[in-house]
């Protein structure tokens, strides 16, 4: 990779960093989708910021009792690298949202959750995000189902 001059990493634990990933994706995507917020929208004080860290500190929670040893830094990490995107950006699943798409809800919020069940922890933030997320796909697919019966 160095001779091609492509830039890269060498994680010393990967499934560790593949948990920071999926912390932040938790975080980030479920709370612009539900919202409809932007990178600069989630990191400003206010609701989606409150959303984004709790998700995010259930996914550490749940990372934990998984064996990944995740902590308030790797969160703190996570924002300051949000903050340095365009803060008109947004993520994939708020991509989603606008042209009408299912998500990844399941793999996100779906997923915490039934680890947290395995674990006995409580996650009511991911549980509400993807209540929410549910009605907002419903809400979508029901209105192109609708289009599709009259043509």
């Amino acid at each position: 990779m160095a001779r091609a001059g492509i830039s890269h990493a060498i994680e010393a634990d990967i499934r560790r960093r593949q948990w920071v990933k999926f912390m932040l994706n938790v975080g980030l995507n479920q709370t612009c989708m539900v919202f409809g917020g932007t990178y600069g929208s989630i990191v400003a004080p206010g609701e989606q910021n409150r959303c984004f860290i709790a998700a995010m500190r259930e996914a550490i929670a749940v990372a934990r009792a998984e064996g990944v040893d995740l902590d308030e830094d790797d969160l703190l990490q996570m924002v300051s690298m949000v903050e340095s995107l365009d803060p008109a950006g947004m993520p994939s699943m708020a991509q989603d949202r606008i042209n009408r798409k299912r998500s990844e809800v399941d793999q996100f919020a779906g997923t915490v959750i039934r680890l947290a069940d395995r674990h006995g922890i409580l996650v009511p933030q991911n549980r509400y995000l993807y209540s929410r997320v549910a009605q907002i796909e419903a809400a979508y697919m029901d209105e192109l189902d609708e289009g599709l019966r009259w043509e």
